[in-house]
């Protein structure tokens, strides 16, 4: 791992699996960061009907269902797939996002492209129904909505989505903290936070989603590091720290604290997580595939709810949902509406 000038870090001549498995200083922070970057993705995350609840100060609930389809297409280190995709071959990471409810916003797209190289800003594209046209979104905007909610495009995949190359992280503490990791019940049991039973067992109508029994708290082994943009990135942006919970064992995010450019606490994200099959005989735990999220913005009086508890990975999705060009490209956009 090389160190940058301003204090960032930059992984150099990495394959796949996890960067740094016992991750020790010097440069501990930035090790974290980069196993928590290139955490376990299967090839494809397929979440149809991810329900996500908009919830205001008056309690009044916005609803909107999403189709989301993340796909592996470098570093892949799932067995008979080829590292690196011939279809994509500079391409890490697509995440295909599409609005299916309500009527009104259906079709309406975004998709965002991970590059193999860790210092390449990622393309954002997104589909207007209204337009009939894919559009390529500048890369500055970073701090907009992420299709309407709380979290800004920054805390997309799994609640970070930071160039690694652009930050300096500083490990604050290392020491055990309350996660939910086996939040219940196990899978495959379905979670509808539409169900008005669901919502008052949760305490979702109480603005905040609080899982209960057979879900429980435990204690896990937790780094606790904050995370700033470098000086020469900083200006324009929206937060002036990152505090991250970053899980020992998986190296998954368990939430975070976001506070503005002048130090106050602005919003808390944080997840819950389920076991989910893998595909291959394999469970696993990224805050991807079967979680619970939480956006809260302290400073708006304003809360998100998101779950993907029916997700299928790898050999459990259709194959249709395994095509590049469908809903890892600019040019899948095209099909769209057809």
């Amino acid at each position: 791992m090389k160190e940058l000038p301003e204090g960032a870090t930059l992984i150099q001549n990495y394959t796949a699996g996890r960067p740094f498995p016992h991750p020790t200083e010097p440069d501990l922070g930035g090790k974290l960061l980069w196993n928590l970057w290139y955490r376990y993705f299967p090839r494809v995350e397929l979440k149809k009907d991810l329900r996500i609840l908009l919830i205001d100060k008056y309690h009044a609930v916005f609803r909107q269902v999403v189709n989301n389809n993340y796909q592996r297409l470098g570093h892949v280190s799932e067995p008979g797939v080829p590292i690196y995709t011939p279809e994509a071959p500079d391409i890490d990471l697509a995440i295909y996002t599409e609005i299916t409810a309500p009527e009104q916003s259906k079709y309406t797209v975004a998709l965002i492209l991970f590059f193999l190289d860790p210092t390449r800003v990622q393309e954002y594209w997104s589909f207007l129904p209204s337009l009939r046209r894919p559009l390529r979104l500048s890369a500055t905007a970073r701090c907009s909505p992420a299709v309407g909610t709380d979290g800004t495009t920054e805390e997309q995949r799994g609640g970070f989505n930071l160039l690694v190359s652009e930050v300096t992280a500083q490990v604050i503490n290392h020491k055990m903290t309350l996660m939910m990791n086996n939040l219940g019940p196990q899978y495959p049991a379905p979670i509808n936070f539409f169900d008005p039973n669901t919502v008052q067992q949760w305490g979702i109508d109480q603005g905040v989603a609080w899982p209960p029994a057979p879900s429980k708290w435990e204690l896990e082994e937790t780094y606790i590091v904050d995370v700033k943009r470098v000086p020469s990135k900083l200006a324009g942006y929206c937060y002036g720290n990152r505090r991250i919970n970053i899980d020992a064992v998986d190296y998954h995010m368990s939430g975070e604290e976001l506070s503005d450019m002048g130090g106050k606490l602005w919003k808390i994200f944080f997840q819950n997580q389920r076991e989910h099959p893998n595909g291959y005989g394999d469970v696993y735990e990224t805050g991807a595939t079967d979680y619970l999220a939480n956006v809260t913005d302290l400073q708006n009086i304003h809360y998100t709810i998101s779950d993907t508890f029916n997700g299928l990975a790898n050999a459990d999705a259709p194959q249709e949902y395994w095509d590049v060009s469908r809903y890892g490209s600019p040019t899948g956009l095209l099909k769209i509406m057809k």
